[in-house]
């Protein structure tokens, strides 16, 4: 009997592991080719930049991707996951994307900023980054451009800031995934801007 209760019982937790959801794991896209074309003239002016980690508010910061259901209420979509944290897969993109703006000698891949002059960090913080399956999705951030030597000091630190709203309408995860990579293409558009114009 005792036999018959624990094959019972192995046969459900087969049957419930079975029926459970699969995990879609996603990654934020980068620009396919370059925004605007730079002359190798005017990249061997141009300083270098390294781009730091991205800090994150804490409600993202999770596996998990989060979207805003309502002013006061988000949703955490259990199975659809990053599949790297989202900290890491924007730093990623940023430097891919500024790469592809300002001319690749110009950003440093963090990897190798032990080896290679550094002459200005650009350190980026979300403040907001909320899709959403209705309504509209958000990206708002700022970020600081300094010189490499003054880390901890205020002397030649320049702050920015931008906001981009953009209306949704995407059921689908993938989409709102594409909208997000979409915002942060837009967020480094400012960002390459605000480079030139430190240069």
């Amino acid at each position: 009997m005792r036999t018959r209760f624990l094959a019972a019982l192995f046969a459900l937790a087969v049957s419930a592991c079975a029926s459970s959801p699969q995990i879609r794991y996603y990654t934020l896209s980068t620009e396919n080719g370059p925004k605007d074309s730079v002359s190798s003239v005017t990249i061997v002016r141009r300083n270098s930049y390294a781009v730091g980690a991205v800090t994150i508010p804490n409600a993202l910061d999770r596996p998990q991707i989060v979207l805003r259901s309502s002013a006061n209420t988000i949703e955490v979509l259990d199975y659809d996951r990053w599949a790297a944290p989202l900290s890491d897969e924007l730093q990623r993109v940023l430097i891919a994307d500024l790469s592809v703006r300002l001319g690749g000698n110009s950003i440093i891949d963090p990897a190798l900023m032990s080896s290679l002059r550094m002459d200005r960090r650009i350190t980026v913080s979300i403040i907001e980054f909320d899709p959403a399956r209705k309504s509209e999705s958000v990206l708002e951030a700022s970020w600081t451009i300094s010189d490499a030597k003054s880390v901890r000091s205020l002397d030649g630190i320049k702050t920015y800031k931008a906001r981009h709203v953009v209306s949704s309408d995407h059921p689908n995860v993938e989409e709102l995934v594409a909208t997000m990579s979409a915002l942060v293409a837009k967020m480094t558009d400012d960002i390459a801007a605000t480079v030139l114009a430190d240069e």
